[in-house]
């Protein structure tokens, strides 16, 4: 397609109707035209970038998450969601209240047996200065089950599920990102404008977070 063509010259050069350009327009995920009084004139980007929306499409993606994909300004919002700081994720620094419950779960008074032992089954980390953390809201998530009466031992199996079953589900998912069925074309449009890893990281967290809904709505299917 030549340089500065109209609206209607677009359509019919990548078959995409004018109303649904000015609409890709209007969610921010094609740029506006350059304007030559009240005629906007499009190029051989705009033909591009509609072409990765509609690979994008094709591949199953919503408008909203080709938004989110394609708009920096959208991205970075989710990116500061997804991997913003380490508040939203609520790990902390472990407190000695913390620490004695581990001793209590894992029946042991040997504490650099107890630490690694609970770093294993993913119930605290090794924060950058050495010193253990949690992740509080699934740490207290262990200390109600203890409350409701649930045996130290079922929650100790529970969690090496736990960490068996996720650890499985990321490396399916990471498998699929560098498999054959992934656009190398459309991942390229996305990594030209964020870091590569952080695009990485974003996909696969959020894929983590639909299988979190996943899990609540079957769980919201079933009597209790």
């Amino acid at each position: 397609m030549e340089s500065g063509a109209t609206i209607d010259g677009l359509a019919e050069h990548t078959g995409v109707p004018a109303s649904t350009i000015r609409m890709y327009q209007h969610i921010g995920i094609l740029h506006p035209p350059r304007r030559d009084g009240r005629i906007g004139l499009y190029n051989v980007k705009h033909v591009e970038r509609i072409g990765v929306i509609l690979e994008l499409k094709e591949l199953g993606f919503s408008l909203s998450g080709i938004r989110v994909l394609l708009d920096p300004t959208a991205r970075n919002h989710v990116l500061t969601q997804v991997l913003g700081d380490e508040g939203q994720f609520d790990i902390e620094p472990a407190t000695d209240a913390d620490l004695e419950f581990i001793s209590v779960l894992l029946d042991t008074d040997n504490e650099e047996s107890s630490l690694r032992e609970a770093m294993d089954l993913q119930l605290l980390e090794s924060g950058e200065d050495g010193r253990p953390r949690v992740h509080r809201a699934a740490f207290e998530l262990a200390r109600f089950a203890v409350e409701l009466g649930v045996s130290p031992d079922l929650i100790l199996k529970e969690a090496q599920f736990l960490r068996d079953a996720t650890s499985d589900l990321a490396a399916h998912y990471l498998d699929l990102l560098q498999s054959e069925s992934v656009d190398r074309n459309i991942l390229a449009e996305v990594y030209e404008r964020t870091d590569q890893s952080d695009a990485r990281k974003a996909w696969i967290l959020m894929l983590g977070r639909a299988i979190g809904i996943s899990f609540v709505r079957a769980i919201r299917s079933r009597p209790l």
